[in-house]
């Protein structure tokens, strides 16, 4: 008779180390183990959040100055906070490095955002504990991708979106002659949208704007569209 074959168990992944599981009404509930950290308690039984929390959370690398390394898999010296080395498996490559200064690292997640703009992404793009755990590794453990969603919706966009404006208003003023169109279209809301197109002739959109409840008569149109334009190109 021929013996079973004995599998080997399987080792917890790292990150439950610094997660805490309770049960409540039979359904299993996560928590970060960092007695300050007050935004991931009382969670749904998902690994995968589970995990992106712990790549940010402050409060946590506060207790750990190495978790980042420690759940995506760099192995650290002894002693914390080292350049990744020699573990059991041998050598990663990778390095934990000193953190970036605020100012750098702000830089680093505009820059980032701009390139999703820029190439018509999803914002929910890189948004995974995968993409941030690359990002990590071959950063040194500074920088782990778009930073908050709700950041990146809000004053990254904005920024964003003024510095286009910027090179737009300029390629609009440094143009001899220019083709203006307003072209009507509808959103997923079934909401009108009138975008403003300037032809140079390389097609930029130059604005847009709603009419709401006001009947779209040519009079009204011309004072939205005019309401729309840059100020800089109205007044020289």
């Amino acid at each position: 008779m021929v013996p079973p074959v004995l599998r080997k168990k399987r080792a917890p992944a790292p990150m439950w180390k610094y997660i805490e599981v309770t049960v409540v009404d039979g359904q299993r509930v996560l928590s970060c183990a960092a007695p300050l950290c007050t935004q991931y308690k009382g969670k749904s039984d998902n690994a995968s959040r589970a995990k992106e929390h712990l790549l940010e959370c402050a409060a946590a690398r506060a207790l750990h100055p190495d978790i980042r390394a420690d759940v995506i898999g760099i192995p650290v010296r002894v002693g914390g906070t080292g350049a990744g080395g020699a573990g059991l498996h041998g050598s990663t490559g990778a390095e934990i490095l000193p953190p970036l200064p605020p100012y750098v690292l702000n830089d680093w997640e505009q820059r980032f955002a701009m390139l999703i703009f820029g190439c018509g992404l999803p914002f929910s793009v890189f948004h995974s504990p995968e993409w941030r755990s690359m990002f990590l590794v071959i950063s040194g453990g500074r920088f782990s991708g778009r930073g908050d969603p709700r950041t990146v919706g809000g004053a990254r966009l904005d920024a964003a979106s003024g510095e286009v404006m910027a090179h737009v208003e300029a390629a609009v003023r440094g143009a001899d002659t220019a083709a203006v169109t307003v072209d009507g279209a509808g959103d997923v809301n079934g909401k009108s949208t009138y975008n403003v197109m300037v032809c140079l002739p390389k097609p930029l959109l130059l604005g847009s704007f709603r009419m709401g409840l006001t009947v779209s008569s040519a009079p009204n149109l011309l004072l939205s569209f005019r309401a729309s334009l840059p100020a800089s190109l109205l007044y020289p």
